[in-house]
């Protein structure tokens, strides 16, 4: 049977009189974190830049015809293959050749992503570096490089740009203000945990 005496009373009155004391350094500490990870993030980390291109996928095949759910499961299973077409290696070999750069298969796929919006024939190519002119050409020489080999494979020209890539003057990582806020936030909660325990239990 548990002892009364070895029971802890917390009053929630007292713990939050106490917080309030302290209320300054909790702060304090949780401005110095904010300011931390604000520099951290800032000088530290280096700035990365996503650009997309968007192009519009049409069987031609199905083109004039009343669609049926089957030739909507054929346009997903199309735009799969388009996906994989994109990411293979002799499109990405085509990419790196092209445009002269130093990078491995694995190093520029790691860079590229790939998207498919449910029920739509749109596909997004994504591709994220340090340099945010670098990354709308790499993704515009993707989706260039791409389009031509799907051709060779379809002998259909099916592909048609939605969107070109543009130059982002956002970077896309590292997000300074969330992870500022998150430090603060993260410090303070610590803060206010670690002075309602000790001062609850004295």
């Amino acid at each position: 049977m548990e002892n009364k005496e070895d029971m802890i009373d917390i009053d929630p009155v007292l713990i939050l009189k106490r917080v309030l004391k302290y209320l300054w350094i909790i702060v304090l500490a949780g401005f110095i974190f904010g300011i931390t990870a604000f520099l951290w993030s800032s000088i530290m980390i280096t700035p990365k830049y996503k650009s997309s291109t968007k192009v519009y996928v049409l069987n031609n095949n199905l083109a004039n015809k009343k669609l049926t759910t089957q030739d909507f499961q054929i346009g997903n299973y199309l735009l799969k293959d388009y996906k994989e077409i994109i990411l293979s290696s002799k499109v990405l070999e085509r990419v790196i050749e092209k445009n002269g750069i130093q990078m491995s298969l694995g190093d520029l796929r790691s860079k590229i992503e790939v998207k498919i919006p449910q029920e739509t024939r749109i596909l997004t190519i994504t591709v994220e570096d340090t340099d945010g002119d670098k990354a709308a050409e790499l993704a515009n020489s993707v989706r260039d490089e791409a389009f031509e080999e799907i051709k060779e494979i379809t002998k259909e020209d099916s592909v048609n740009i939605l969107e070109k890539a543009q130059p982002s003057k956002t970077p896309s990582s590292p997000d300074i203000k969330k992870n500022t806020i998150l430090a603060v936030g993260l410090r303070s909660t610590f803060n206010i945990c670690n002075t309602c325990i000790k001062r609850s239990i004295r």
